[in-house]
């Protein structure tokens, strides 16, 4: 009856059969109560209208509304949906919450803000702070009082407030905060960035030595469309610092030609560390354009 009344898709109806068979043993299905359909029928047509981009430009209550005529069902069921979700995008962080996974979706509660660090100019002053935050989809109302010596994107809030107010001072650089798993508007807005900066600057990025640090890292490439190095990445610096993972070491992402390929290999091997940004005190990176 479900089936004919969701009209879903096939790898959709999969879902729902698993979710029955679970049922049949009187377990729950990622997180849905043994027959609760209606539940069960709006993750599955969430997950569907996700698939098809019907989210794209909405925020998570008016997608959910015109979903499934809803506007919390999203909220209630984002664990439900990203399961659905994960079994199709195969490159979703498997660290990441299901609203970082919905996230990396463009499927987003509120749009975070840009944060960045430098030589940033607002129409026509220079705000005399740390950093500053703007709306990702009007990054093209800032600008730079003078061409940034590198760039920098920082994973983790606490590393990008110590960069920006311990290590460059002077805003030599222009440093972003990448919000964790980077969203889809700070990825477009961190295109739009790099378009705008000489070739010859070089770009870096600093994140976790984990898993999920390797699919950020090409996260960040893949929007910049430039060359990315990584700042503070090394398997050397995991040896020193790190520690073995809690639980069971994580699906690494293909590397192959990367410049992380090495170190993506390191933490696809028993005995790896991974290791938290926040172990290192911040550093600017070298200006010749080099990985440290």
């Amino acid at each position: 009856d479900l089936f004919r009344r969701a009209e879903l898709a096939v790898p959709f109806a999969e879902r729902a059969r698993e979710a029955a068979q679970a049922w049949s043993r009187n377990r729950r299905w990622a997180g849905i109560a043994p027959g609760d359909i209606v539940s069960l029928e709006r993750a599955l047509l969430l997950a569907q209208a996700i698939y098809r981009r019907q989210h794209l430009g909405l925020d998570y209550r008016t997608f959910s509304r015109r979903a499934v005529s809803d506007s919390k069902a999203l909220e209630r069921l984002e664990a439900a949906v990203t399961k659905v979700l994960r079994s199709i995008f195969t490159d979703i962080p498997e660290g990441a919450t299901p609203r970082e996974a919905l996230g990396t979706l463009g499927v987003e509660k509120v749009p975070p803000p840009l944060l960045l660090s430098g030589p940033v100019t607002l129409g026509a002053s220079q705000p005399d702070v740390s950093f500053v935050g703007v709306p990702a989809d009007t990054i093209t109302s800032v600008a730079f009082s003078r061409t940034p010596e590198y760039v920098l994107v920082v994973e983790n809030y606490t590393s990008f407030v110590r960069h920006v107010t311990e290590a460059d001072r002077d805003r030599r650089g222009l440093v972003l905060y990448g919000g964790g798993y980077p969203s889809v508007g700070l990825q477009k807005a961190f295109g739009s960035i790099a378009r705008s900066i000489p070739a010859e600057i070089p770009f870096y990025h600093w994140s976790d030595i984990d898993p999920d640090g390797i699919w950020i890292f090409h996260t960040v490439e893949k929007a910049f469309g430039r060359r990315l190095l990584p700042h503070l990445m090394t398997i050397e610096l995991a040896e020193m610092h790190g520690n073995p993972p809690p639980l069971a070491a994580g699906r690494v992402a293909k590397a192959g030609g990367s410049i992380l390929s090495e170190l993506a290999a390191y933490l696809a091997k028993p005995g790896a560390k991974y290791m938290e940004q926040e172990e290192l005190d911040p550093m600017i990176p070298p200006p010749s354009g080099t990985a440290r």
